[in-house]
């Protein structure tokens, strides 16, 4: 029997950027890969194994295990996220052999080298993998200053559903958007301040969140924020939305802004251009990769800016 590609990532839901990509592996292998990761819903399925998303020192031996017994079958490991998945991806190649390869996203190494712990655990990861993809070449250019053979630094820049993520015939709203995680480093506390600056100037406008609350005392500050300024009519929090969902937003928005303070690549910036949106991002990361395009104007990670372009680009729609 043949044997199979191991995926070994998390799976959506949540719909974030890693569990998208992820999961876009597993269905363009076609039948010729195993999934073995974490979902906040798991399920069994043809060629997949999913646990329970919890904490990793609970996943990491459940993960193993799942390994262990699909050993004779993997020929080789793609791990998705360096610090835990790549990680674990390093174990199985020293306990059964495995070879594998591992993609960094972004806050794994942006964020995670910079924690003593985490760096230990990417460090194993990055160094004994056979090959390192990475989302950007920002992220490339920052492995390699820190030492890792730079001949197995590979770009492969994340890819976008264009099934899902494309024009749709709807009618637009007077509508800012922003999708990611309600957190500081996605700087969603920055577009909030540009919107309490500039709404004045934008009575009819309303600004849209979607994304799930990853730290929840930032999300109360904001929303505390928010209602301070009287804008909670304004202002709308919508949680996590599906791919299709997301798209049909994006669709039916004006604007789409991207304030992070750090990015590994910038997933929603690149589906938001793919709906045709005009656009605002930071200059951080690889979103200056994922929002190549001449309908979006890139800022310094502040309000100020962030709120001069927001009125720059909405000049189109007066």
């Amino acid at each position: 029997m043949a044997k199979l590609k191991a995926i070994l990532g998390p799976y959506p839901p949540p719909f974030r950027g890693v569990e998208m990509q992820s999961k876009l592996e597993f269905e363009q292998l076609r039948g010729k890969a195993l999934f073995l990761g974490t979902s906040d819903s798991p399920f069994n399925g043809k060629n997949i194994c999913l646990v329970k998303r919890g904490p990793f020192a609970v996943n990491g031996p459940q993960l193993l295990l799942k390994i262990f017994l699909h050993r004779n079958e993997i020929s080789e490991i793609s791990a998705h996220y360096a610090t835990t998945f790549g990680f674990l991806a390093a174990v199985a190649k020293k306990l059964f052999g495995i070879p594998y390869t591992v993609t960094c996203h972004g806050s794994d190494v942006n964020l995670n080298m910079k924690r003593l712990f985490f760096r230990i655990f990417n460090n194993i990861a990055l160094k004994n993998a056979d090959k390192i993809f990475v989302v950007s070449k920002d992220l490339g250019a920052e492995l390699i200053e820190r030492g890792y053979n730079h001949k197995k630094i590979i770009h492969k820049p994340n890819q976008i559903d264009k099934k899902v993520f494309k024009k749709l015939n709807v009618k637009k709203k007077n509508q800012i958007l922003c999708a990611g995680a309600i957190q500081y480093t996605k700087g969603t506390d920055l577009l909030v301040d540009a919107f309490i600056q500039i709404a004045p100037q934008l009575p009819n406008y309303s600004l849209l969140l979607v994304g799930k609350a990853a730290e929840n005392s930032f999300a109360n500050d904001l929303r505390s924020k928010i209602h301070s300024a009287g804008l909670q009519k304004r202002i709308h929090f919508a949680g996590e939305k599906t791919p299709a969902e997301l798209a049909k937003i994006m669709n039916e928005s004006k604007l789409f802004v991207m304030p992070s303070r750090s990015e590994g690549y910038g997933m929603a910036l690149a589906e938001a251009l793919a709906c045709g949106l005009k656009a605002v991002a930071t200059n951080v990361g690889g979103l200056k990769e994922a929002g190549k395009s001449k309908n979006c104007i890139f800022v310094n990670p502040n309000s100020e800016e962030i709120s001069r372009a927001i009125l720059n680009q909405l000049k189109y729609f007066s």
